[in-house]
C-alpha cells in the first residue's frame, strides 16, 4: 500500500493509482487496506473536483461492503454517493449496489436513469437488466435464478461491443468487478456491459429496440409498489418539472424507499387544453390574478349552489381589470368562457382519474407540493384518495403550507395528515421513513400535525424547517416527468425547462425588506452554493436535458458570482439559455458578464422609475440607475423583465406624471411588461406593518370567498394575496391613466425605435428614430462627444465646470440625455456589441436614403435608396466617415 499511496502522491491523476491498488485490495480479501486505499482516492477525487468519479467510488465501497456482508457501510456510502453526484458513472455503479445489497427498487431506479444518461443500445438493454437482477439473486442468496437470469442474455451480448469511443477504466471494471462477483460464489460468469456514452436520440432508440416508450417502463415491472408518491396538480408549471419535488425524491431514494413523482398537470392540460391551461396559469393576467385554478378544483371539493358560480363570474372575473390594478387585460371572452364551464363540469371526473392511479401505487407516504394555483386541486385529491386507500399519510407542503397558512389547512381538512412549513428537505428523509415504519412524526422541524396543533394552538406557530447548508442537496432527478412528457401529446410541439437554485432567500431582503415583497416567506436567510458546486450542477443539468433552458429560481443572484460561477461558466460555455433576478444596480460590466455567462433574461427588480417611489418600496436604488441597466442590457442582448408597480399609501401623483413624459424618451429601451397596482401578500412589510404604511381593511382579496366554503377567519388564515384600502383617500386610477397609456404606446414602438451612437474618426454620430426625436442625426465631437461617451454611466456633474454643464444642458435639450438633479446619463445605445436588425435596421436604412439630399448637423450621408427596407443587421464596419464629414452607410460589409 505504502508503494501506491507514494506513487499518487507525484501525480495530478494520483487518484487513479489508488483506486486501482484499492479494488486490487478488495479482490484479495484485504479489506482494511482496500478501505483505506478508496479512502484516499475519495479524497484526491474531491480536492480535484471530479465529482462524478468521487460519487462512483463511494458507490463501489458500498458494493464491497454489501459483498462481505456489512449492510449498514453498504447503507451510508450508497446515501453518500447519491448525494455526492447524479452523473453518468455514479449512477451505474449505485445501480449495482443497490442491486447487491437486495435493494431492487432502488437498483431499478438507477438502472432507468443509467439508460436516460446512456444511448440504450442493444447491449444494455440485454445485459444491463438482467445483470442487475442477477446480482439481486446473488445478494438474496438464489444462485438458480442468477443463472437462469445469466442465460437469457443473447450470445451477441456476451462481449462488450467494440465503440469508436472507449469506456474509462474504471467503467470496465464496474462491470468485470460484477462479474467476479458472481463467478466467485457459484462457479458461473455472468457477462461485462458496455459503457456507451453517446447521447443521440436514446428515447428515439429505446423505443426501436424494447418495443417500449420509455426505460422506466421495463424497470417499473420490477416492482408494484411504492413507498412514497409525490404529486405535481394543477396548475402547476406544465413545460417544466417540479423543482421541490424533484430535490426531495433523490433524498427519499437515499433512505431506500420507492418512490416517484406523478405530474397530472400534463395529463389535465392534455384533457382541457394546453390553450387554456397556460392562460389560467399565468398568460391571461385577469384569469391568473383571479385564481380560475383554484375556483375550477374547488368544485371537487366543495357542493357549490349554482348561483356561486354565477356570483364568481359576475363580481370577480368580468370585473378582474378593475380590482386587480391597471394592466390593461381584459376578461375571458366567450370562448374561454365557454371552456372553463366544461372545465368545472367536468373537474371531479379528473380528480377521480388522478386518485385511481394513486391508490394503484399503493403509497404509504402521499406528498403534495402545493404553490399559487396548487392547492385546492391538491386538497380535492388527498380528500379522494385517503376516502378510498385510508392507509396513505398525506402530507403538503410548499409555499401556500408555510406558516399560518399550513396550520389551517390541518385544521380544516381533516384528511391532511400533516404539512410541512418551510424549506422540507432538511426532513423529508426522516418524515419518509417515519411514516413507512408506523413511527410517530411529531418533533420534526416544520412539520404541523393535529397533534402538534392540539398541543400549541393554531396562533403558537412551530419551528420553520431550513437548510443551511444548501452544498449538500442532491441535483434535482427530472426523470419522472421527463418520461412523462415522452408520453404526452405535447412531445412533439413542445421544449420544456429545468429549474435549478443555487442561492435560496434573499441578501437585500436580509438589509432592507422590500415594502411589497412577501417572497421567503420565514426564510428570508441567505444561503447560496459554492461556485465549483453550482457549475457542477449546471454542467449536469445542460448535458442530462440538452436543448432545454435553465431558469435559476433564486430570488436574488450573490454578487460573490460575478468574481467566481459566472467567469467559469463563460469559459466553459454550456451552450443554454440561463434566467436570473438580480438587483438593478450592475455595472457595465456585469451585464457583459452576464451575456458572456450564459443568461439571456433577468428580472432586476426595477419597479418604477421614480426615486420616490422607489424609496418608499425600499429598493435602495435610483430610478436613473434603473434606465441605465435597461440601456446596457440592450446593448449586450440581455432582456430584462421588469414591471411598474403603482398605489403606495402617500404617493405623489406627480412622480407618476413625471415617469409618463419620460417614457417618450426611453421608448428605443426595453418596456415594462405590466403597468399594476400593488397587491398585498402575506409576509410583506405592507402586510405585516399595514397600519404603519398607510392601509386600511386589509382582507382576503375577493375570489377567496368563492374557493373556500369556510368561516371568514379559516380564508383569511389560507389566503396569500390581499385587497386594501388607504388610510388617507388617493385616486390611484386618476393620476396613474397618463402613464398607462404612455406605457401602452411605448410597447407598440419599442421593437422599432431606436437611438443608437456609432464612434468613428473621433466623430460621435447619434441616430434617432424615436417618434419624438429631435433630429434624426446628430454629430458630436471635441469635448461634446468626450462628455457624452463619459456618462455611458450615470455621471455626477458636482466637479464639472459652468461650460461643460452647457453642453451637458444641450444635450438634454436635444434629447440625447436625461438629467436627474446633478446626475447625467446618456440614452444612446452604441452599435458594436449591439447590432439593429429586422424592422429597427430597415428604419435606420430608410431614414439614410430619405437623408442623403441635406446636411445633417454638419454630416452628408452617401446611401443607395435601393437599400432602404434592407433588414439584415446593422454592423460598425457598414459605417465610413470622411475627413470632409461624408458618411458612407455600404449595403454590404467589405
Amino acid at each position: 500500500m505504502q508503494e501506491q499511496l507514494r506513487a499518487s502522491a507525484s501525480r495530478a491523476d494520483g487518484y487513479l493509482i489508488l483506486t486501482e491498488a484499492a479494488r486490487a485490495a478488495l479482490a484479495a480479501g484485504e479489506i482494511e487496506t482496500s478501505r483505506t486505499l478508496y479512502g484516499k482516492a475519495i479524497e484526491e477525487a474531491q480536492e480535484a473536483k471530479i465529482m462524478d468519479y468521487t460519487g462512483s467510488l463511494l458507490a463501489e465501497q458500498a458494493i464491497g461492503d454489501g459483498l462481505i456482508g456489512d449492510g449498514a457501510r453498504a447503507a451510508e456510502r450508497f446515501q453518500r454517493a447519491l448525494v455526492t453526484s447524479h452523473g453518468i458513472e455514479t449512477t451505474w455503479s449505485a445501480a449495482l449496489a443497490a442491486a447487491v445489497a437486495g435493494r431492487t427498487t432502488d437498483a431499478a431506479r438507477l438502472a432507468s436513469t443509467y439508460q436516460r444518461l446512456a444511448v440504450p443500445a442493444a447491449d444494455i438493454v440485454n445485459g444491463v437488466i438482467p445483470m442487475l437482477n442477477a446480482a439481486v439473486a446473488i445478494a438474496n442468496d438464489n444462485p438458480r435464478s442468477a443463472i437462469d437470469l445469466r442465460g437469457r442474455i443473447p450470445q451477441g451480448n456476451r462481449a462488450p461491443r467494440q465503440s469508436a469511443r472507449e469506456p474509462p477504466a474504471h467503467a470496465r471494471h464496474a462491470s468485470a468487478r460484477e462479474s467476479g462477483a458472481c463467478s466467485r460464489r457459484y462457479g458461473r460468469r455472468a457477462p461485462g456491459v458496455h459503457r456507451l456514452h453517446d447521447r443521440v436520440g436514446p428515447r428515439r432508440q429505446w423505443r426501436a429496440v424494447t418495443g417500449r416508450s420509455d426505460a422506466r417502463s421495463l424497470c417499473a415491472e420490477m416492482t408494484a409498489r411504492h413507498d412514497v408518491v409525490f404529486v405535481s396538480m394543477p396548475f402547476g408549471p406544465l413545460f417544466s418539472p417540479s423543482l421541490a419535488l424533484s430535490l426531495l425524491q433523490p433524498q427519499v431514494h437515499a433512505r431506500g424507499l420507492a418512490c416517484r413523482v406523478e405530474y397530472f398537470t400534463l395529463a389535465y392540460a392534455e384533457r382541457v387544453g394546453h390553450s387554456l391551461y397556460s392562460k389560467i396559469l399565468a398568460e391571461h393576467r385577469a384569469m391568473a390574478r383571479s385564481f380560475v385554478g383554484e375556483w375550477i378544483f374547488s368544485h371537487a371539493l366543495f357542493d357549490w349552489p349554482a348561483e356561486h358560480d354565477r356570483r364568481y363570474l359576475r363580481e370577480v372575473l368580468r370585473r378582474a381589470p378593475s380590482h386587480l390594478g391597471w394592466n390593461q387585460n381584459k376578461p375571458p371572452g366567450a370562448h374561454d368562457m365557454a371552456a372553463l364551464e366544461e372545465a368545472v363540469a367536468s373537474v371531479s371526473s379528473f380528480v377521480d382519474w388522478c386518485a385511481g392511479r394513486i391508490v394503484d401505487l399503493e403509497p404509504r407516504l402521499l406528498g403534495f407540493t402545493s404553490v399559487f394555483q396548487q392547492h385546492l386541486a391538491s386538497l380535492a385529491l388527498a380528500k379522494r384518495v385517503k376516502a378510498r386507500f385510508p392507509g396513505a399519510f398525506v402530507v403538503i407542503g410548499g409555499a401556500n403550507c408555510e406558516a399560518a397558512m399550513g396550520m389551517e389547512t390541518v385544521r380544516q381538512f381533516p384528511f391532511v395528515d400533516a404539512v410541512v412549513s418551510g424549506e422540507a428537505d432538511r426532513v423529508v428523509g426522516d418524515l419518509a421513513a417515519r411514516v413507512v415504519a408506523g413511527d410517530p412524526i411529531e418533533g420534526l422541524p416544520g412539520v404541523v400535525t393535529r397533534k402538534t396543533l392540539a398541543a400549541r394552538g393554531l396562533g403558537c406557530g412551530t419551528p420553520t424547517a431550513v437548510v443551511n447548508d444548501i452544498d449538500v442537496l442532491p441535483y434535482p432527478d427530472y426523470t419522472d416527468y421527463f418520461d412523462q412528457f415522452a408520453r404526452s401529446r405535447f412531445r412533439d410541439q413542445w421544449q420544456p425547462s429545468v429549474y435549478v437554485e443555487t442561492s435560496r432567500g434573499c441578501w437585500w431582503g436580509e438589509r432592507m425588506h422590500c415594502t411589497f415583497c412577501g417572497l421567503n416567506g420565514e426564510t428570508m436567510t441567505y444561503r447560496s452554493k459554492s461556485a465549483a458546486r453550482a457549475l457542477d450542477e449546471l454542467t449536469h443539468l445542460a448535458t442530462t436535458y440538452p436543448g432545454c433552458d435553465i431558469q435559476v429560481v433564486d430570488n436574488i443572484l450573490d454578487l460573490k458570482y460575478f468574481r467566481t460561477l459566472l467567469p467559469m461558466l463563460a469559459e466553459r460555455k454550456l451552450k443554454v439559455s440561463l434566467f436570473y433576478e438580480t438587483k438593478s444596480n450592475l455595472k457595465k460590466d456585469q451585464v457583459r458578464l452576464l451575456r458572456d455567462a450564459g443568461v439571456t433574461i433577468i428580472q432586476p427588480g426595477i419597479e418604477s422609475l421614480s426615486d420616490n417611489v422607489l424609496k418608499q418600496m425600499k429598493k435602495g436604488v435610483s430610478g436613473l440607475q434603473n434606465i441605465q441597466l435597461l440601456k446596457w442590457c440592450k446593448e449586450f442582448g440581455v432582456e430584462p423583465l421588469w414591471n411598474v408597480l403603482l398605489g403606495f399609501p402617500g404617493e405623489s401623483p406627480d412622480d407618476y406624471h413625471r415617469m409618463a413624459e419620460l417614457t417618450a424618451q426611453l421608448c428605443h429601451l426595453p418596456r415594462p411588461v405590466c403597468v399594476t397596482a400593488i397587491r398585498l401578500d402575506r409576509f410583506s412589510p405592507n402586510f405585516n406593518e399595514s397600519d404603519r404604511l398607510g392601509f386600511a381593511r386589509v382582507r382576503p382579496l375577493p375570489f377567496y370567498e368563492f374557493l373556500y366554503d369556510l368561516p371568514e377567519s379559516a380564508r383569511r388564515n389560507l389566503a396569500y394575496f390581499f385587497a386594501y384600502e388607504y388610510q388617507s383617500p388617493q385616486d390611484v386610477a386618476s393620476y396613474a391613466a397618463p402613464l398607462i397609456r404612455r406605457v401602452h404606446a411605448w410597447k407598440t414602438t419599442w421593437r422599432h425605435s431606436e437611438l443608437v451612437s456609432i464612434d468613428i474618426a473621433n466623430r460621435l454620430l447619434v441616430f434617432d428614430t424615436r417618434p419624438r426625436a429631435k433630429a434624426p442625426i446628430s454629430m458630436l465631437s471635441g469635448e461634446d462627444r468626450d462628455l457624452y461617451l463619459a456618462c455611458d454611466a450615470m455621471t455626477d456633474s458636482s466637479q464639472v465646470d459652468a461650460s461643460s454643464i452647457a453642453r451637458l444642458n444641450a444635450m438634454v435639450d436635444r434629447g440625447l440625455m436625461l438629467k436627474d438633479g446633478a446626475r447625467y446619463l446618456s440614452l444612446a445605445v452604441p452599435i458594436g456589441d449591439y447590432t439593429p436588425k429586422g424592422i429597427a435596421a430597415a428604419r435606420l436604412r430608410a431614414m439614410f436614403a430619405s437623408s442623403t439630399t441635406r446636411d445633417h448637423d454638419g454630416v452628408r450621408i452617401r446611401f443607395s435608396a435601393s437599400g432602404a427596407h434592407d433588414r439584415s443587421p446593422l454592423t460598425k464596419s457598414h459605417f465610413e466617415l470622411d475627413a470632409a464629414n461624408e458618411l458612407y452607410v455600404r449595403r454590404t460589409v467589405r
